[in-house]
């Protein structure tokens, strides 16, 4: 099998897992894995989840956004 055809074969794999095995193996083990927000997919260990389960960093995003028509600096954030 050439180079190709195997990583085809991986991503296959990993989006098969990522569908339809990782939401069983976190319903198991909920009391084990960290929170993570619904949008950015960051750790609750990472940054201060809100209560909607969207990080703060999200959450400016979304608030600067609405008001202002701009690009998202994420480094300009975490620096605040």
């Amino acid at each position: 099998m050439n180079k190709k055809n195997q990583s085809i074969k991986a991503a296959r794999q990993f989006e098969f897992y990522v569908k339809h095995i990782w939401p069983i193996q976190r319903l198991l083990y909920k009391n084990k894995i960290s929170k993570r927000c619904t949008t950015c997919a960051a750790s609750e260990k990472m940054i201060k989840l809100l209560e909607s389960n969207i990080c703060e960093i999200c959450n400016t995003y979304k608030k600067n956004s609405q008001s202002e028509k701009r690009d998202f600096d994420c480094e300009n954030v975490l620096n605040q």
